[in-house]
């Protein structure tokens, strides 16, 4: 199952950032020694996931050997989704009506909640093993695919979660409910509580988003260098809280559906790191490019070098900084559409750049 997580991860970078650098044969080489790699292009671990999809007689497949996951299979058919989305192929949409016919026959309990996991090695279903951290993620990466079975999980997850205040247990190690953990090694309810928030921000609920998020910030870790989770939680439920922080109602449907739109303008194009934090950087139709920045796990207090590109050729940018550092500074753009802007970042820092007048 990792061409499954790959697949999605890659697929959404290259249709977020227009980075094409992926399709190209050999570009994604995993090397066992000296003397042995395997060398894969984004289109062939596609093809691969399909494949494992379309030969396997429960459509779901593997996760380890005789162990199916539907949570990792949901993931992997969401990669999908974005690299259709991307390459105008139709894997997702000729996988899915197959994949959702077996998830509620084989998979699913009476009480409309996936199980976990089966083992078809031992002929057993792990059906008392399922919950919010179980369901609430396959509603949310699928919903784009499958609507109706978001709406459903998000109306229960409102009647059993929202209104009867249990979001606001946020440290009790475990429950009834093996799921309700957070399976990356944490000892909180911080994936129950971020796939909550991340599917209130996809369905525009701005009132629980709220909610949940003011329950998070109980989980919320001193910040200072030496931190490196911002929450008391595992590496992918940090991961999940951040993504439902950031996420836009509609943006993850958009993610796996539309077609990406060519776009034009200025692009950060790098940030050092560790010692800079990139929170968010996008241009818009003036020609001009907004970004968040906030020093790194490392923290220096040397001005950083920002690379910025698909400018004007010769052309020249005011950049304007709040925050942490103000100012304005005046830069011009080599041959290539090319510059570098020199910033101190000690805190929250807002840059915009925009076309002289």
């Amino acid at each position: 199952m990792f061409s499954g997580y790959l697949l999605l991860d890659v697929a959404m970078h290259a249709k977020a950032f227009g980075d094409d650098r992926f399709d190209a044969a050999e570009s994604l080489t995993f090397r066992w020694n000296e003397h042995t790699a395997f060398p894969f292009s984004l289109g062939e671990i596609a093809e691969q996931v399909a494949r494992n999809f379309q030969h396997d007689p429960m459509c779901l497949w593997d996760c380890e050997p005789g162990l199916t996951f539907p949570h990792c299979n949901a993931i992997a058919l969401a990669g999908l989704a974005v690299y259709d989305s991307r390459a105008r192929t139709d894997y997702a949409q000729t996988i899915a009506p197959t994949f959702f016919e077996r998830l509620d026959e084989e998979f699913t309990a009476g009480d409309g909640d996936p199980y976990t996991l089966q083992a078809s090695r031992f002929g057993m279903a792990a059906k008392a093993m399922r919950g919010i951290t179980n369901s609430a993620p396959i509603a949310a990466m699928l919903g784009p695919l499958d609507p109706q079975r978001q709406w459903r999980t998000w109306q229960l997850l409102v009647r059993e979660e929202i209104n009867t205040e249990r979001y606001l247990d946020t440290d009790r190690p475990g429950s009834s409910a093996p799921t309700d953990i957070d399976w990356s090694g944490g000892t909180t309810r911080a994936l129950a509580l971020a796939w909550t928030m991340f599917l209130a921000r996809e369905r525009g609920d701005d009132a629980t988003y709220r909610k949940v998020r003011h329950a998070t910030k109980n989980l919320e870790n001193p910040t200072g260098p030496d931190v490196v989770k911002p929450f008391a939680a595992g590496v992918n439920a940090n991961g999940i809280l951040g993504l439902g922080m950031t996420n836009s109602p509609g943006a993850w449907r958009s993610m796996l559906l539309d077609q990406p739109q060519p776009t034009s303008g200025p692009r950060l194009t790098n940030a050092p790191h560790p010692t800079v934090t990139v929170v968010t950087a996008v241009h818009d139709s003036t020609g001009a490019l907004t970004t968040v920045l906030y020093p790194g796990r490392i923290s220096s207090n040397t001005p950083q070098q920002l690379g910025v590109g698909d400018l004007e050729p010769h052309q020249r940018y005011v950049a304007e900084l709040h925050g942490s550092t103000s100012g304005t500074r005046h830069i011009v753009s080599d041959r290539r559409g090319e510059a570098t802007i020199s910033v101190s970042i000690t805190g929250r820092t807002h840059l915009r750049l925009r076309p002289a007048q």
